[in-house]
This record gives C-alpha cells, structure tokens and sequence, in this order.
C-alpha cells in the first residue's frame, strides 16, 4: 500500500462545549485582553508576544489572502521569540488572576491560527490551498514554534477532513470558544507577568489521528533536491486531498463567498460608467468563475420575483457575496423568514436567465454602503449564455 493510499475518512466531533467563562470582575493592578477569531485576513501580536495569523473567511481572493498569511509566517522563523507564560489547563478566567498560581508552561514563542474550515474546504483550488496551508504549519513545527490552530465552521464532512488533516501533523485544533469566538486570553498580572491561555474546545476523535499529511512532508524534505520526483508527490498530494476534501459519495462543491473582493472592484468599476475593456473584463471574469452567485428565492414555493427600477427595467436581482445579499435584504426590511437563498455558477445562471428572458442586476456596496446594481440586459444576458461576451 502506498504513502498516498494511507488515509481513512473519519468524521472528528468536538468534545462537549464548557460553559461560557463566568462574569469576572477583574481585580485592581490586573488586564484582561482578549483575542478573537477574524473574519478578515491578518497577521497580530498579543501583548505577550503571542503571534496570531488570522487566515480569514470565505473570499474570492482566498488564495491571495493565504499567501499573504503564510508570508507573514515564513518571516517568524528567523526573528526572535519572545518568551510566553501558556496556562498548561485554562479553566475559569478568574485562575489566571492573583492569588490564583496556575501551572504554566513557559515556552519560546507561540502560534495560534484562526480558519474557517468550511471556506478553505469549498474553495476553487481547495486542495493545492489546503497543500500550502500544511506545508506552513510542518515546516513551522520543524522550526520548533509550538503552534495551536482554532477552525470554524466544522459541520460539513469536507470541513472536518481539514481539522483532521492539520492534526495528522501532530498539532492540536481547538473550536473557539463560541459566544466570543475567543481564541487567546491574556491577564495583565500585579506582579508585572502577563500569563497565557487557550480559551476553546479541543477536537477529539475515538482513535488517534493518523499521520499522513505529517508523512507526505516528510517524504517532500527527502525529495528536496529531486526536482521531478519533489513535483510528481505533490502532483499525487493534491489528488488525495481533493479526494479527502470531497463530501462522503460525491463531487466536491465551490461554495458561495462571504466577500468577493475581486468581483466588487470590477462591479463598481462598471457600475462608475467604466468603458468597454472594464465592461470586457467584468464577463471574462463571470464567465470563467466557479464561484456561484446568489438570488433570493420564494421559501415555500422556491419560486423567483422579478424586481423593478426606475424607468421600466426588470430583472432577477443577483448578488456577488453573502455579505451583499444579507445587507440588501437588511436595507429592503425583508425578515430573514421571508425568504431563502439559492446559488448558481454564472455561467448557468446566464443559461438559466437568458432561457427565461430575463435581465439580470448583480448588487454589490459602494464604500459609502449605497447599493450598486449593474444591468445585464436580456440581450447581454443572450449573448453570456452563448459563450459570446464580445458580442455584448
């Protein structure tokens, strides 16, 4: 049996969660602060030197902001590291404070990543994403920084398969505490200390994780100065993890973004009465996306309203990311029960509407937080469904 056969699915629960922390008052000469999960890519210290590289939710530019993070990373091999108090067992946020003396373990500085799982799981490259992610996280081990990774949104099996992949490297996961998504509380001590703790649940599993994904990177070290062979594991890596990342009997699924920074900029590019080459760009760029947009649909009946603008133009109203939809349903007082969300490649809902007859207005938000809709007439929809953009 081969390296790249040893794997097994296995559906990892987290343990029971631990009720939230109790109403501390916090005592004079003490601090608390406390880190939370980020939506947002990002890269932050803590006051006591901890590092917290936030890899973000669900974007268009997943890849781009996952890169931006393993940089970021990649430069802590080489600088210093601060020493850090962790609580070896955080309990209650009150037996971190004095008199309290918790046991500690002092460490050379540590790292706590924050994920979404079900984004990086449902992304367009999810699997060469999910290569460099665990590719990071093992040469940062090696590196002897003692690392904690915090996953969201673990509910789906292709989510679950990340948490087990990192665990295979030997590091721990931990679902963030979940009224506050806080993944890193720190105490501000009299006596001039500042200690430590890991808030959270740890995921756990009736059998130990295995070691796949540790061992497909051992073998890359070993094939470090073979060009060829170092190209066909990681060629072979990717077909395992597309098959691991894939929902238990089926194809796996692009999902829906959050945000979609890329696709805004061109909207409103559009939108600012850009010319022919921004209007170009905007359709190449709908008609190669994998990503699905998103429309509301009738509940009950899963059926489709048309809207209404100003000087008579009709059409089903489209939206670019989560974000959008929910803050244009927000903004039309429409009660979250009134309707449902349904999602659709571009280049099938082109078919799909140009089928119909329909227009299409895709929404995204200015800066200022007014809507922008940018009309695609039946025509241009005609044309996008054809595979013709030019024509447009």
């Amino acid at each position: 049996m081969g390296l790249f056969d040893r794997w097994r699915k296995r559906a990892d629960a987290p343990a029971a969660s631990p009720a939230d922390d109790e109403h501390v008052v916090v005592p004079e000469g003490h601090q608390v602060d406390i880190h939370r999960a980020s939506p947002l890519p990002g890269f932050a210290h803590s006051a006591a030197g901890v590092w917290l590289a936030h890899v973000g939710g669900s974007s268009d530019e997943l890849e781009e902001d996952l890169d931006r993070v393993l940089g970021e990373v990649e430069m802590l091999l080489s600088g210093p590291r601060p020493q850090i108090f962790l609580a070896a067992d955080h309990g209650l946020l009150s037996s971190l404070m004095a008199p309290a003396d918790p046991a500690l373990t002092p460490i050379s500085g540590h790292l706590v990543w924050t994920l979404d799982a079900a984004a990086l799981a449902g992304a367009p490259r999810a699997s060469a994403l999910v290569q460099r992610l665990l590719r990071r996280i093992y040469v940062t081990s090696r590196a002897a920084i003692t690392q904690s990774v915090f996953a969201l949104s673990n509910d789906a099996a292709p989510a679950r398969a990340v948490v087990t992949l990192i665990r295979e490297l030997g590091i721990g996961v931990r679902a963030p505490e979940p009224k506050k998504q806080a993944v890193l509380v720190e105490v501000h001590r009299p006596e001039g200390v500042i200690l430590s703790a890991l808030p959270g649940t740890p995921y756990e599993e009736a059998h130990a994780a295995g070691a796949w994904a540790r061992e497909v990177n051992v073998e890359k070290d070993l094939a470090a100065g073979d060009r060829e062979r170092r190209a066909r594991l990681e060629e072979e890596e990717r077909r395992v993890l597309e098959e691991r990342l894939a929902p238990a009997g089926g194809a796996r699924r692009v999902a829906a973004v959050d945000r979609a920074p890329r696709l805004r900029r061109l909207l409103l590019a559009v939108g600012g009465e850009g010319g022919a080459a921004v209007k170009t760009a905007l359709y190449d760029e709908l008609l190669g996306r994998e990503i699905p947009l998103l429309f509301m649909i009738d509940p009950r009946t899963r059926g489709i309203h048309l809207r209404a603008w100003p000087g008579g133009f009709e059409a089903l109203a489209v939206y670019a990311d989560n974000a959008s939809l929910l803050t244009s349903a927000r903004d039309l007082g429409l009660p979250m029960s009134s309707f449902a969300i349904a999602e659709m490649e571009p280049a099938a809902l082109f078919s799909w509407g140009a089928g119909q007859g329909w227009a299409v207005a895709i929404c995204v938000f200015a800066e200022s937080g007014k809507p922008v809709y940018v009309p695609i007439h039946a025509e241009e929809v005609r044309a996008l469904a054809a595979g013709r953009p030019g024509a447009v």
